[in-house]
């Protein structure tokens, strides 16, 4: 399956082509693992349906839509039934709201350039340290490219990490976000870079509809930002954890609240110089993120995955990182009572050993701060 990833991203997108995205489908065969046995009774044949698109026509919410959509058309065909052309499963929208919106930043910031100075200050230097290339330092003579590595998370864990969470009063996001300041900085620490404290750089990813006026029909389209935000990480960071993730909860929520997201994104376009895509992946940016988070919710609201003929037992969010500003991504999610833990690294910042590592820490502390 990676492979296949790796070949299909691989192919990329022209904007000449009348289709911004693809479908790949590989059966599996029936003695091959499935992530919900007692589906599998039932449903015996099994394959990886792969769906690539163009991340400006799509996002994680379009995507959900876009394969419960197709799930649904082939249990209507599969049924006899014929399909609806009526149903309209979301609207593609020009985002006209997002655009007024990043005009009247522009406008503002035109007028109070000290705003400026202090966005652009809010975003890592490209000369910004990352700690675990420090721990662990960067692999020599290897081709970037994105991998991925998997944890299923049990259902105790997150229901209970989501009650804990709620219990001190911050959400799921916030508390995700801590367990990886944690788990970053214990391994630097068993790599012996020991300090009193820590800076690390994330990307929170936002989604944009909250600006629009209108929620139905579902606005479809890539309507995603990120929200970088740096933060200090004590030593004890283990044993200060809720008080930690207050403070990283309650700034998130001022920097949502006051649209920071968007401000960041206008200030960048401000102070660098637009270049094309194909001189932007010739020349990628420089990473200065230690980290990428995104938390889907469940999806099972968007892409149920039931259905009399044909369902969906697991969904695997698999982003392609390897030109973009940070070295890892989390993401996180739940699925029919299930939830996959994907963490997608660079190759020539991270090894599989390490990745592998990171993982396994962040389910271990997500473990211990249960126990508690």
């Amino acid at each position: 399956m990676e492979e296949e990833v790796y070949r299909l991203t691989q192919q990329g997108f022209t904007y000449t082509e009348p289709s911004q995205w693809r479908v790949r489908l590989i059966p599996r065969g029936q003695a091959a693992f499935c992530a919900m046995p007692e589906v599998k009774v039932n449903f015996p044949y099994q394959y990886d349906c792969f769906i690539l698109a163009h991340h400006a026509i799509s996002d994680g919410i379009t995507i959900a839509t876009l394969i419960q959509g197709v799930l649904d058309i082939l249990n209507d065909l599969l049924s006899d039934r014929p399909v609806n052309d009526a149903v309209q499963l979301g609207k593609f929208s020009k985002a006209e709201k997002i655009v007024q919106v990043k005009c009247k930043i522009r406008e503002d910031l035109i007028r109070n350039p000290q705003r400026l100075e202090a966005l652009i200050g809010t975003l890592p230097p490209p000369e910004k340290s990352l700690l675990l290339l420090e721990a662990f330092h960067r692999p020599a003579d290897v081709t970037p490219r994105t991998r991925h590595v998997r944890r299923m998370l049990e259902p105790w864990l997150t229901d209970g990490f989501r009650a804990k969470s709620k219990t001190m009063g911050v959400t799921l996001n916030s508390s995700f976000v801590a367990v990886i300041h944690a788990a970053i900085t214990e391994l630097a620490r068993e790599e012996g870079i020991v300090r009193d404290s820590y800076r690390l750089s994330s990307l929170n990813v936002v989604n944009l509809r909250r600006y629009m006026t209108s929620s139905r029909p579902l606005p479809l389209g890539g309507y995603t930002t990120s929200l970088s935000y740096s933060v200090d990480v004590g030593k004890d960071v283990r044993e200060t954890f809720w008080q930690h993730c207050r403070k990283i909860n309650q700034e998130l929520q001022d920097h949502l609240k006051l649209g920071v997201a968007l401000e960041q994104k206008v200030a960048v376009e401000m102070a660098e110089e637009a270049i094309s895509p194909d001189d932007y992946y010739d020349n990628p940016p420089t990473v200065t993120h230690d980290f990428t988070v995104s938390n889907m919710g469940d999806m099972s609201l968007m892409t149920p995955g039931v259905g009399k003929h044909v369902q969906i037992t697991s969904l695997q969010p698999l982003n392609t990182i390897h030109k973009y500003i940070h070295m890892n991504c989390h993401q996180i999610f739940t699925f029919r009572g299930r939830c996959p833990y994907t963490l997608s690294y660079v190759t020539d910042y991270m090894t599989q050993e390490t990745a592998n590592r990171l993982a396994d820490k962040v389910v271990f502390l997500l473990e211990g701060l249960i126990s508690k």
